[in-house]
């Protein structure tokens, strides 16, 4: 069949089939299309080939816009109320083998691991979580197994309220009370899925940590009541010696005031006895003096006489 032209901005409708059944109509393209209408008598001229102007006109004039784009705003900007979530303090320490070294921290816990200690060969991806958090058991997690688990305090022994022993079947002591603060200060936001409790490995650890604890605390005290009779001893003997080291001083220091005294009364002795006959010499001097006189005297009265 013989194809009429197509309106301004639309394509060229294709020609009836052989068969004779209706032309089909392709619609119209839109390929070039600019941002300003087209003219209005454009937007009207029939198509010969299917006398559908007006839609034509319709479909070509309708204006494009530009799409829109949703941002939400940044989240600091949002007037959202809810409590916010401190940041975990992971520990220093393996949770399991209480070492240092190469950790892998938890995402929901403080908790810290050796990647041997949870049988790992390297770091997984995306979030991990410890076996602090699932029935060693029954592998349940908190969700399946009746919203409680209960939790060693110690170690990374976990049981749910089917598997866990009866013996360990206790809660809401000060020790555990005081437990769940610490992991509260720690960062955990919520400790109502937690009881704890404390094996018998640990209790048994800890048991031997407390006589080892004992057992060096008496030594430590044997060692000072050594230290102390050792120093008693030293201070006695130093002080012996330096008792022994006065006495000596205060002998010495007598014999040599002795000593100067007795010189001095020698001496004194000595000197009386000089002066004693110094006297005796004078007097013998005296006498010998007087009888020379005598016999002068008398000699001289002969003479007279």
């Amino acid at each position: 069949g013989e194809a009429g032209l197509a309106a301004p901005g639309t394509a060229s409708a294709p020609a009836a089939s052989s068969s004779g059944q209706g032309a089909s109509l392709a619609p119209p393209s839109y390929g070039h299309v600019a941002s300003t209408a087209l003219p209005a008598a454009a937007h009207t001229a029939p198509s010969a080939a299917t006398g559908r102007g007006s839609d034509a006109g319709r479909r070509g004039t309708r204006e494009r816009k530009a799409p829109k784009v949703f941002e939400p705003p940044p989240i600091d900007d949002r007037n959202i109320d809810r409590k916010k979530r401190r940041k975990l303090k992971h520990d220093d320490y393996c949770f399991s083998c209480d070492d240092g070294g190469d950790l892998l921290e938890c995402q929901i816990c403080p908790r810290v691991y050796h990647l041997d200690c949870v049988d790992l060969k390297k770091v997984p991806k995306g979030m991990w979580t410890c076996p602090w958090h699932a029935c060693w058991e029954c592998d349940r997690k908190s969700s399946a197994a009746g919203g409680m688990l209960f939790h060693c305090m110690t170690c990374p022994q976990t049981f749910c309220f089917d598997c866990i022993p009866e013996r360990y079947a206790r809660y809401g002591d000060k020790e555990s009370v005081q437990y769940g603060k610490t992991l509260e200060n720690q960062g955990v936001p919520s400790i109502k899925s937690y009881l704890f409790f404390t094996c018998e490995d640990c209790e048994t650890v800890k048991r031997e940590r407390l006589e080892k604890i004992e057992r060096e605390r008496q030594e430590w005290l044997e060692r000072q009541r050594e230290a102390q009779e050792a120093a008693r001893k030293e201070y006695e003997e130093k002080a012996r010696i330096v008792r022994e080291r006065r006495m000596a001083e205060a002998a010495r220091l007598a014999e040599v005031q002795r000593k100067r005294q007795a010189a001095e009364a020698a001496a004194f002795a000595e000197a009386q006895a000089k002066a004693q006959k110094l006297a005796l010499e004078q007097a013998q001097l005296r006498a010998v003096e007087i009888a020379r006189a005598e016999a002068m005297a008398r000699a001289v009265a002969q003479q007279h006489a």
